[in-house]
C-alpha cells in the first residue's frame, strides 16, 4: 500500500515536471522566434551572443545543483531534517560570494569584454547581474530536487522562462533593442 502511494506521488510529480519543463521550453522557443522577428539583425546577433555566453556560464554554474541536491536528499534519507536549513544556507552563502565576485570582475572589465565580443558595454553590465543570479539558481534548484519537490522545481524553471520573455516585452517596445 505504501509503495503504491509513493509511486502515485512520484508519478504525478514526474508528469507535472515534464509538463512544466516542456512549457518552459516552448516559451524559450517562442522567445527566440519572436526576438528573431522583431529585432534588427545586429540586435538579434547581440542577443544570441549574450545568450550563448550566459548559457555557457549557466551550464558551468549548474554543477552546484546535483551537489546541493545530494546533500539535501542525504539529510532527508537519514531523517536529519534539522540539518536542511544549514545545508541550504552554507551553499547559498558560498554561491552568493562567488556570484558577487564574478559580477564585480565582469563589471570591472565590462568595457574590455564588450570590445572583445563586439557588443555594447551596457549589455555586459546587465549580464553581470544575470551572472550573479545564475550563480544562486543552482542552489535553489538543487534544494528542490534534493527534497523531491519536483513540481516546485518545474514552476521555478517556468518562472525563469516567463521572466525572460516578460522583460523583453518591456525592453523592445521601449526601443532598447
Amino acid at each position: 500500500m505504501r509503495l503504491a502511494r509513493l509511486q502515485s506521488k512520484f508519478g504525478f510529480q514526474t508528469a507535472a515536471l515534464l509538463v512544466l519543463d516542456g512549457l518552459a521550453n516552448v516559451i524559450d522557443f517562442f522567445f527566440h522566434f519572436w526576438m528573431g522577428r522583431v529585432l534588427i539583425p545586429a540586435d538579434f546577433a547581440i542577443l544570441q551572443t549574450l545568450n550563448s555566453v550566459m548559457l555557457i556560464y549557466t551550464t558551468a554554474s549548474g554543477v552546484f545543483q546535483p551537489v546541493v541536491g545530494r546533500f539535501i536528499a542525504e539529510a532527508h534519507g537519514t531523517q536529519k531534517n534539522d540539518a536542511l536549513p544549514g545545508i541550504f544556507q552554507s551553499f547559498l552563502r558560498a554561491a552568493l560570494w562567488l556570484g558577487l565576485a564574478l559580477a564585480g570582475v565582469i563589471l570591472l572589465f565590462s568595457r574590455n569584454i564588450a570590445q572583445f565580443i563586439n557588443v555594447p558595454v551596457w549589455t555586459i553590465q546587465l549580464s553581470a547581474g544575470l551572472i550573479f543570479l545564475s550563480t544562486l539558481r543552482p542552489v535553489a534548484a538543487g534544494s528542490l530536487q534534493g527534497s523531491e519537490n519536483f513540481i516546485a522545481f518545474g514552476f521555478a524553471r517556468l518562472a525563469l522562462s516567463l521572466s525572460r520573455i516578460l522583460l523583453v516585452f518591456f525592453f523592445v517596445p521601449a526601443g532598447i533593442g
